[in-house]
C-alpha cells in the first residue's frame, strides 16, 4: 500500500475517533473555524488520494460511495446537502460576540429554523480544549424588538430583524437568567433571559 494511502487512511480514523471522544466527553476545539479548516483538510486530502490512486478497485468503491452520499443528501428536499454546505461555508453564523472569556453570543439563521442568539459559556480546559454549553438561544427578533422598544404585533418588528447587534455587555449572571445589555441601532436595552429554558427551534 502507497504511504501516501496509508498516512490518509490513519489520520481520517484518528481524526474521527478524536472527535466523537470530545463529543462524548462534552469537550469542542477552541477556535471560529477550527473544525471547518479540519473538514476542508480532510475534502482536500480526499480528493488527492482519490484522483492519484483511482486505478485501484477499492479506491474507485470509496470515491463512488461519497458520490452516492452527496447525491443522497440532495435527495430530500437538498437539506442534508444545504445543512453540509452551510456548515463547511459558516453561513450560519451571521455575528459572533466575545462579551468575556467565559460568555459570547453566537447569532445563527439556519435551515428551517428561526434567526437565534445563542449565548454561550465556555470554559477552558487545555490548551485546545474547552468546554462549550449553550445555557440560552433567545429568539432574535425578540431581542431587536425589546432593545428598539417595538411591541410584538408590530410590524415594523420584522424591518429591524436583520439589524446587527453593535454592542453586547455581560451585566450579570446567576443560576437562573443571564442579564445582557444589548445596542442596536446605537439604542440600549438590558435583557434578561432565563437559563436552560426550552426555546423551541
Amino acid at each position: 500500500m502507497p504511504k501516501s494511502l496509508k498516512i490518509y487512511i490513519i489520520s481520517s480514523v484518528v481524526l474521527i475517533l478524536f472527535l466523537l471522544s470530545l463529543n462524548l466527553i462534552g469537550l469542542n476545539l477552541k477556535g471560529e473555524y477550527t473544525y471547518q479548516i479540519l473538514a476542508w483538510t480532510w475534502i482536500i486530502f480526499t480528493f488527492y488520494i482519490i484522483i492519484k490512486f483511482w486505478k485501484i478497485i477499492y479506491i474507485k468503491i470509496y470515491g463512488f460511495l461519497l458520490f452516492a452520499l452527496v447525491g443522497l443528501s440532495i435527495l430530500p428536499m437538498a437539506i442534508p446537502f444545504v445543512s453540509i454546505l452551510s456548515f463547511l461555508f459558516n453561513m450560519n453564523t451571521i455575528q459572533t460576540i466575545k462579551m468575556n472569556d467565559e460568555y459570547k453570543i453566537v447569532v445563527t439563521n439556519t435551515v428551517m429554523a428561526k434567526k437565534r442568539a445563542y449565548i454561550y459559556n465556555s470554559e477552558s480546559k487545555l490548551l485546545i480544549l474547552e468546554k462549550s454549553q449553550n445555557i440560552a438561544r433567545p429568539d432574535y427578533s425578540d431581542i431587536v424588538s425589546e432593545t428598539l422598544n417595538i411591541n410584538s404585533d408590530d410590524p415594523k418588528r420584522y424591518e429591524y430583524v436583520n439589524e446587527p447587534i453593535q454592542q453586547a455587555k455581560l451585566v450579570s449572571v446567576n443560576k437562573d437568567s443571564i442579564g445582557i445589555e444589548y445596542q442596536i441601532l446605537n439604542k440600549k436595552k438590558i435583557i434578561y433571559h432565563n437559563l436552560n429554558e426550552t426555546y423551541g427551534y
